[in-house]
């Protein structure tokens, strides 16, 4: 999500995996185990293997026993991990103090997203974002980086471009609907106009973001603004610190899905009652 640029998550595809759908680093994720929590959770199997990537990611990251051996990952114990972590991780977005005029702030920004679809391998995606990273990495305005991110060979994958502005810390548009938590963080975690962001990963794919705008709030208002939003800055900053802390793990994480991933996952749903 906010990962360096020049590093990329450690995903391979293999072969055989024993039969099982994924592994984590040591821990595993059978067949079974993806079809339990798709059908508790009302998802189709490849969404369930995604949080369970990211819980087993999570668990190793709070747990010492993790990594001590291949071991299938239990769903309440990596959850539970998960959760503990997220906690942590808001105690210390509350303990940062009151917002700052940054945080108050609306901005302006442009981006660019190869976008999620049942037919996008990861790594390809991954791979045509961040070369559209270094294509804006040095663009002169707004309209250069459209050009520049528009110039980006794509293949079969479906490249949006476009402007969004202006919104705050609850990522609210003027016409009511709200954007992606994680593209808020990373758009407010942009310095200064003309900073681009790394590869950010939402549910709709993964963009590149630039900041075109930024709009402190009026001294007056800074006090009040703080009461109001103080809730919503606190989200945004855990929201941050859990990207970067997801998005380093998948770096230093070997992660190895199956080839015949979407066969072993349908086969156990058929097989589950």
């Amino acid at each position: 999500m906010l990962a360096c640029s020049q590093q990329r998550a450690r995903v391979s595809l293999e072969a055989s995996l024993a039969g099982d759908v994924a592994r984590v680093g040591d821990a595993r994720l059978p067949p079974s185990l993806v079809a339990a929590v798709a059908r508790a959770k009302h998802v189709a199997p490849r969404a369930a293997l995604e949080e369970l990537i990211e819980d087993a990611l999570l668990w190793q990251a709070g747990s010492p026993r993790a990594g001590g051996g291949s071991q299938t990952v239990s769903w309440e114990l990596t959850g539970a991990a998960a959760r503990g972590i997220v906690e942590r991780i808001f105690d210390d977005a509350r303990q940062a103090g009151p917002p700052s005029a940054n945080e108050l702030s609306t901005v302006r920004v442009v981006h660019a997203v190869v976008l999620n679809s049942a037919v996008v391998e990861r790594e390809s995606a991954l791979t045509i974002a961040a070369s559209i990273k270094d294509a804006v990495e040095h663009a002169t305005s707004a309209d250069d980086f459209e050009i520049r991110a528009g110039s980006v060979p794509h293949a079969a994958v479906r490249l949006t471009i476009e402007r969004i502005g202006a919104f705050g810390a609850d990522g609210q548009l003027p016409d009511g609907t709200r954007l992606d938590p994680s593209f808020v963080a990373a758009a407010f975690e942009l310095p200064a106009p003309s900073d681009t962001s790394p590869v950010v990963e939402t549910p709709f794919g993964w963009h590149v973001i630039r900041l075109v705008e930024r709009e402190l709030p009026e001294p007056s208002s800074i006090e009040q603004r703080q009461r109001d939003l103080a809730d919503v800055v606190i989200a945004m900053r855990a929201r941050s610190r859990f990207d970067r802390l997801l998005a380093a793990r998948r770096i230093r994480t070997k992660i190895d899905v199956a080839t015949a991933a979407a066969a072993l996952m349908a086969q156990a749903a058929t097989r589950t009652p």
